[in-house]
C-alpha cells in the first residue's frame, strides 16, 4: 500500500486502522513514544482518495512525454513509462 500519498498531503505520521506509517511508508509502533507526534487517522476511502490524487497528478505532470512521442517520435524514458503504468494501476 502506498502511504507516501498521505504523508505528502499531511506531512505527519499517518495512522490507518491500528497501524501508523512514517514518510517512507515504514510502520511506526503506536505506543507511548508516539505521544509527541500528531497522528491522523484515515479510513481506507480517504487513503484511496489520496492515492488517486497523487497518481492523477503524476500522470498529468508527465503527459508531455506522451505528447512529445506522438508529435516528434522521441522515446519516453522507460522509468517514466513504468511509473505511469503504476500510477494508472493505483487509481480506483
Amino acid at each position: 500500500m502506498n502511504h507516501q500519498a498521505i504523508y505528502n498531503t499531511h506531512k505527519t505520521v499517518t495512522s490507518i486502522g491500528e497501524e501508523a506509517y512514517d514518510s517512507s511508508g515504514s510502520v511506526v509502533p503506536i505506543n507511548d513514544k508516539l505521544v509527541s507526534v500528531e497522528v491522523i487517522k484515515l479510513d481506507r476511502e480517504q487513503l484511496q482518495q489520496a492515492i488517486n490524487s497523487e497518481s492523477l497528478a503524476y500522470l498529468a505532470s508527465t503527459d508531455w512525454y506522451i505528447i512529445r512521442l506522438q508529435e516528434t517520435d522521441v522515446a519516453v524514458p522507460q522509468t517514466i513509462l513504468d511509473k505511469r503504468s503504476a500510477a494508472r494501476l493505483a487509481v480506483v
